[in-house]
This record gives C-alpha cells, sequence and structure tokens, in this order.
C-alpha cells in the first residue's frame, strides 16, 4: 500500500445532500469535486489516478464530470486520467482512488427505491473492484435508512466497519508472543493494511 497506516475505505456522510427531479446530488457532486482537488495536493497521492462511479444515472455523472473539469482543467484531467460515469464505464478498467456517489437521499416525497437484486449486488461490486488502493463511498442517506438488505447499505457498512474496529493493535499485541518481534511486525502489517478480523496465535 502507499503508505503505513494507509486506509482502504472511507465513508462519507453528506448530511445537506439531496436527490433533485434530475436524479442529480449535487452537495455529494461537489463533494466529489473538492475530495479530489484536495487529494491531489497530497504528497502519498503523488500520481494516482482517479474515477467517480454514480449509482444513479447519466446526470449525476455530467455534473461531476463537468464540475471536475471546471476546477482542474483538461490538463489534470487527462494527467490524473479521471474518468466519470456508471459502473459499467470502468468495467475492466481500474484507478488507484475510486469515489462512488450513491445519489439518493432520504426525503418526504421521494421514497429510497431498494437495491436488493443480484444485478444490483453486481452492479456495486463492480463499482467498488475498481479501485486499487482506496475507495470513498458518499452516501446523503444513513445505511440503517435503507431498505432492508439494500446493497449500498452493506457497501457503507463495509467502508464504516474499518473504522469503527475495536480490536486495536495494542488490545492485540497483549496475545502474541512477547518473544517474537516478528508476530508483532506481520500484525502491524496486517493493520496498516485494512485487515480487523485477526487471530493472533491461531492453532
Amino acid at each position: 500500500l502507499p503508505c503505513p497506516g494507509w486506509v482502504p475505505t472511507q465513508s462519507v456522510f453528506v448530511s445537506d445532500g439531496y436527490r433533485d427531479d434530475d436524479d442529480c446530488n449535487r452537495p455529494e457532486a461537489e463533494y466529489a469535486t473538492a475530495l479530489i482537488a484536495a487529494l491531489i495536493k497530497r504528497p502519498e497521492y503523488a500520481g494516482k489516478t482517479y474515477g467517480v462511479i454514480s449509482l444513479l444515472g447519466k446526470n449525476q455523472s455530467k455534473l461531476i464530470h463537468d464540475l471536475l473539469f471546471d476546477r482542474l482543467g483538461p490538463v489534470v484531467m487527462s494527467e490524473r486520467r479521471i474518468r466519470v460515469g456508471e459502473p459499467a464505464i470502468l468495467q475492466g478498467d481500474e484507478r488507484d482512488i475510486i469515489i462512488i456517489s450513491t445519489v439518493v437521499s432520504d426525503s418526504a416525497n421521494r421514497r429510497t427505491g431498494a437495491m436488493t437484486r443480484r444485478d444490483h449486488q453486481q452492479m456495486i461490486n463492480v463499482a467498488a473492484s475498481r479501485a486499487r488502493d482506496q475507495l470513498w463511498v458518499l452516501h446523503s442517506v444513513p445505511a440503517d435508512a435503507f431498505p432492508r438488505n439494500d446493497e449500498r447499505a452493506a457497501l457503507i457498512r463495509h467502508c464504516t466497519r474499518v473504522h469503527d474496529a475495536t480490536e486495536t493493535f495494542d488490545q492485540l499485541e497483549e496475545l502474541i508472543d512477547d518473544r517474537s518481534p516478528f508476530e508483532r511486525d506481520v500484525l502491524r502489517a496486517l493493520i496498516d493494511r485494512g485487515y480487523r478480523i485477526i487471530r493472533p496465535q491461531y492453532p
């Protein structure tokens, strides 16, 4: 991974996000744009390529693309191989950093339709698996507010669990052999790579 302590998944709740009549979520689009602009300036993201995937329609993709083009310009868009679209646009291709915009919001007049079918699972798997180094999920609906068994909720929870893990290095270190620096190094390496379900001294 790019550096020690690198976090492979990030989940961001866009509290003011909303889905308009054109199936766009402008706050999510603006967040994705600002995020890429900020990451490009950070040394640990030097040379990284980017993809942004909308889980709901082409209008959100176009909005994000236009915002990125206006903010970064064609040269940076080309240098960083920034590509924006629906999941299928990156099928068979990858980027170092992938940002997924779920688009939907929870409002009284527009219920969140369920994504529970097998083709929904495949679509989200394609979107999430395009990231080589890091995956960001932007959502305007909390995971527990999605319909039951919704694949988007499962993705959000997956990305959140990395940060909610209770088995820290200090706790797990107590379970390894004090005489084995090798075990300690392996434990640290696994945690730095995002693994959390680790069983030291597994028989």
